[in-house]
């Protein structure tokens, strides 16, 4: 090949070749030379592009196998040889020349996996080519790592109906959602985007008729004060607001509502909102909840963290799985929290939670009676988990444990 594929064979070439030697020989027999291409293929699918093009130099067999794989990776920071250093400009020329020259040779007609890494602003001028490539092969993983910014990304990518997945994270911007339609999109993880909003969201779901996966982790430059999360086919939500010593943190964010009755997983880790509102969490059956001490309701008015889980039980009747945490700074600061037993028992309680973890637990005297009330009142309940980082606060509280009264007759007690 030309001589930017040379240079990046040459720097693969002692890895691959260790790697390989390692994986291919059990005693003095060949396993992997007896495995079928498309095996093969499948577990080169799992590495850099870097070094999967490498293993070419490994025999005759290997020469052209790695054309075949499906899986597009390419990294700048794999350029990176402290034993060979090249100067920066000579670097990115070879691996932007390299990308070019990938897409041009080999003529691909399609792939499942692209992913993307750029940590230098160099590459810049041709980050829109090399997605537009990658949507010219019918790519169904788009996965872009930006470190420069801003990074624009082109028009085409919005409208590529090919699309099953797509993970943005860092310095990405939008020109122009209006026109967003996915219609085959499942997987959707927007990751530390400055500009995100609310209106960004929204648009990209009202885009994504069948999505059923979104991961939202926000940072606090450009981010309206509520974000509102509506989808009728969504079914894993994971959503990640900065916490209050975040450098991020603007204290923009005060809502958060979310509107989906097909969820079956949620993940809400909240630092920062004033407001968390579920609307419909009828199909919920695994949470995992954590807030921080700057929350002051959940639906309805609250002062504590106990009211936003009582409310919240209320709300995801048929949950099997719950994982409560709390910012460790909320059993510090000077408010406090005390528990407060709820008149009726939640329906999720008496009939559905069979599994409930509580993490970061301090052993303070309301997170006991929280727990007991767990016991008392989960009647269909498994196992609960007790997790803490406290030095010798293991053998304090099994003892205390064991003596509280439990609903479920099967429930095992665990500590980590």
């Amino acid at each position: 090949m030309a001589e930017a594929t040379s240079l990046i064979l040459q720097d693969s070439r002692e890895d691959s070749v260790s790697n390989c030697q390692k994986l291919c020989k059990i005693g003095s027999e060949d396993m992997i030379s007896r495995l079928p291409d498309d095996i093969l293929c499948h577990i080169l699918s799992f590495l850099p592009t870097k070094y999967v093009m490498g293993t070419s130099i490994l025999s005759k067999r290997w020469i052209y196998l790695w054309t075949k794989v499906s899986n597009l990776d390419f990294d700048d920071t794999l350029l990176y040889d402290r034993e060979k250093p090249r100067a920066t400009g000579e670097r990115n020329a070879v691996f932007a020349n390299f990308i070019n020259r990938f897409f041009i040779h080999y003529n691909v007609q399609s792939f499942v996996k692209f992913k993307l890494k750029l940590t230098e602003k160099h590459h810049s001028s041709h980050l829109s080519a090399w997605i537009s490539a990658a949507i010219m092969s019918n790519v169904e993983e788009l996965s872009l790592c930006i470190r420069f910014g801003p990074a624009w990304l082109p028009e085409s990518l919005f409208s590529c109906e090919k699309l099953l997945a797509l993970k943005l994270h860092g310095e990405i911007e939008f020109n122009n959602l209006e026109s967003v339609w996915f219609p085959n999109l499942k997987v959707l993880h927007l990751k530390c985007l400055p500009m995100l909003d609310n209106t960004c969201i929204a648009m990209l779901l009202s885009g994504s008729p069948v999505l059923e996966e979104l991961k939202i982790y926000l940072i606090g430059h450009g981010c309206n004060q509520s974000v509102h999360v509506s989808s009728s086919s969504l079914k894993r939500l994971i959503m990640q607001f900065p916490s209050a010593d975040s450098p991020y943190d603007d204290k923009d964010y005060r809502r958060v509502t979310v509107d989906t009755p097909s969820l079956e997983f949620l993940k809400l880790h909240d630092y920062a909102s004033e407001e968390v509102n579920m609307l419909q969490a009828c199909s919920l059956i695994q949470a995992d909840i954590s807030v921080g001490y700057l929350i002051g309701s959940f639906t309805i008015e609250f002062d504590d963290y106990v009211g936003m889980v009582v409310q919240f039980l209320r709300q995801i009747s048929v949950v099997k799985a719950l994982i409560l945490s709390e910012d460790p700074i909320q059993s510090e600061n000077a408010y406090g929290w005390d528990w407060c037993a709820p008149e009726s028992v939640p329906k999720c309680l008496l009939s559905c939670l069979e599994v409930i973890e509580f993490k970061d637990f301090i052993g303070e005297v309301p997170e006991m009676e929280m727990v007991e009330y767990f016991l008392k009142n989960a009647m269909v309940l498994k196992k609960m988990i007790v997790s803490s980082d406290v030095v010798g606060l293991e053998e304090e509280v099994v003892k205390k444990l064991q003596f509280f009264p439990r609903g479920s007759s099967a429930c095992q007690l665990a500590f980590s």
